[in-house]
């Protein structure tokens, strides 16, 4: 920065590191932007030959899966430093990805895996998911819903532990193959007889089994009534 006027972006690191922090000495220092997040180291062995794979040690791993972690820390940057513009990276796969990056505030993104997979002609294809999805809400613009995520998103001691859906069978779609008995972890789905019932006296209301459901037979109810 002192040496030339080019544009210094800093992409933060989720591995072993606070990237909050990260950003703030970034920004300290005089970095114009910052990139949430860069990937995360890994390793992977072949069990055939007992050594690491392809280049032989240790290598960075992001992908969809990222998605979650990258737009927490995207989101907490943003909160923390709303000044600097923060691009949103880290499991970006779709137009709506974008759009959750953008929610939280996220200047820009970027995608690196997905246009690996599918080559750059996704990229198209993700900016036409995007420009849908706002025409579904009614954005001319990119500006009217960015950042308008934030304000909903509920610090941990305010989250509202109270059960709020209960769940059952549609024996109409359910072919009995019992996922959901063998995936549930608190052992309240049983097959009884010809078919399979939850027992919500046990359900923690997890939703996993509502998740999991190939035939889409587990109905979700809210408290108050409402299905799905």
């Amino acid at each position: 920065k002192e040496n030339t006027n080019v544009p210094v972006i800093g992409k933060l690191t989720p591995h072993g590191a606070n990237p909050l922090e990260l950003a703030k000495v970034m920004v300290k220092s005089g970095a114009d932007a910052v990139v949430s997040t860069a990937r995360f180291q890994g390793l992977i062995i072949d069990i055939d030959t007992m050594k690491p794979v392809e280049w032989g040690g240790l290598g960075g791993y992001g992908g969809p899966w990222q998605l979650p972690i990258s737009l927490a820390w995207t989101y907490e940057i943003v909160r923390t430093l709303p000044e600097v513009p923060v691009i949103g990276s880290g499991g970006v796969s779709s137009g709506y990805d974008i759009a959750r990056f953008i929610l939280v505030g996220a200047r820009a993104t970027q995608s690196c895996t997905t246009p690996m997979l599918h080559g750059y002609k996704i990229v198209r294809i993700m900016l036409n998911e995007l420009t849908r999805w706002m025409m579904e809400h009614g954005f001319a613009r990119i500006e009217e819903f960015r950042g308008l995520a934030i304000k909903h998103v509920l610090p941990l001691e305010e989250l509202n532990r109270v059960k709020k859906y209960v769940y059952s069978i549609d024996t109409a779609k359910c072919t009995l193959c019992g996922i959901c008995i063998s995936a549930c972890p608190y052992g309240a789905i049983a097959r009884v007889g010809n078919r399979i019932e939850i027992d919500n006296a046990i359900c923690d209301s997890c939703g996993l089994c509502y998740s999991i459901c190939p035939y889409d037979a587990v109905i979700k109810r809210e408290v108050s009534g409402k299905t799905s």
